[in-house]
C-alpha cells in the first residue's frame, strides 16, 4: 500500500501578540494566509489542508479555504497534536508535511525536498547545528513527520508543552525515533533573520522584503530573500532587535 503524504497548515487567528496576524493584508491583496497557501500551491501536487480550531473566532480561516477551494479542519485549540492526527486520519495520510501559517517566506525547493522525501523516518527536519530549524525564528523550513509517529507521542505524553507543540517530543526524545536532519546552509545559520510572524514589527520587515525584493510573485527562494537582506543591513539590525524582544 503506498504512503500518502499530506500538507496540513496548523493556523488559528488567537495569537497573544498579534491577534489576527495571519489574516492581515499582506502582498497583491492577499492576506499573508493567502499568499503562503498559493505559493505552497504553485509547486505541489500534494493535498493541502489547513487545520484550524473549532472557535468561531476561526471562521475566517475556514471562509479562506472556501475561497481557495482548499481542505479544512477543524479541532482542539489547546490539543494540536490531536488536532494533527484527527486531521491526518480523515484525509488519510500516513505522512504529514507540517507548515506553520505564519512563515509567508517558506522555502518551496525545501519544501519539495521534503514531499520527496520517502524514507521510513518518523521525523525528517532542515537543522541549524544539529538542531531543527522549526525551534528558530528563521522562518523558511517545514518539517515532515509520520502519522505512527505521532500516535506514539500521544500514547507517551500528557504534558501540554508536547500536546500544543505537536513534534517537540520527537526531538527532545531521539532515541525514542528515527530521525533524520538536513543540514541547511551555512549562510543561513545566522543569528540575526527573524522571518516568521509574530507581532507588528514583524509584519512591517516581512511587508517591506516582499514589495521590494528583485523576484516578483511566487517566485522567490531563501536565496533571493537572503540577498535582498544582505543589500539593506538595516534588516539586520531591526531583526536583532525583534528577536530580543520576543526572547521566551
Amino acid at each position: 500500500m503506498s504512503l500518502k503524504t499530506g500538507i496540513i497548515i496548523q493556523a488559528r487567528t488567537n495569537s497573544s501578540r498579534f491577534p489576527n496576524k495571519i489574516l492581515t493584508p499582506f502582498y497583491n491583496n492577499l492576506s499573508v494566509l493567502e499568499f503562503l497557501i498559493k505559493r505552497i500551491e504553485s509547486i505541489t501536487n500534494d493535498t493541502v489542508v489547513i487545520a484550524t480550531t473549532n472557535k468561531k473566532e476561526d471562521e475566517p480561516i475556514i471562509e479562506i479555504a472556501k475561497k481557495l477551494d482548499i481542505k479544512y479542519f477543524k479541532g482542539s485549540e489547546e490539543n494540536v497534536l490531536k488536532r494533527f492526527i484527527d486531521c491526518a486520519k480523515k484525509f488519510k495520510f500516513s505522512r504529514i508535511i507540517r507548515v506553520c501559517s505564519d512563515n509567508p517566506f517558506l522555502d518551496l525547493e525545501d519544501l519539495m525536498i521534503l514531499s520527496n522525501q520517502n524514507s521510513s523516518h518518523d521525523y525528517i527536519c532542515f537543522s541549524r547545528d544539529r538542531q531543527p530549524t522549526i525551534t528558530s525564528h528563521l522562518g523558511f523550513w517545514a518539517e515532515k513527520v509520520s502519522l505512527n509517529a505521532l500516535i506514539k507521542i500521544q500514547e507517551s505524553t500528557k504534558k501540554i508543552t508536547y500536546l500544543e507543540h505537536v513534534t517537540n517530543y520527537i526531538y527532545n526524545h531521539p532515541n525514542k525515533f528515527e530521525i533524520k536532519k538536513i543540514e541547511i546552509p551555512d549562510e543561513f545559520k545566522r543569528d540575526n533573520i527573524r522571518l516568521t510572524l509574530d507581532t507588528k514589527e514583524d509584519l512591517i520587515i516581512l511587508n517591506d522584503i516582499i514589495s521590494n525584493i528583485d523576484k516578483t510573485g511566487f517566485d522567490f527562494t531563501k536565496y533571493d530573500i537572503l540577498n535582498h537582506i544582505k543589500k539593506n543591513p538595516t534588516y539586520f539590525e531591526k531583526m536583532t532587535d525583534n528577536i530580543k524582544k520576543n526572547e521566551k
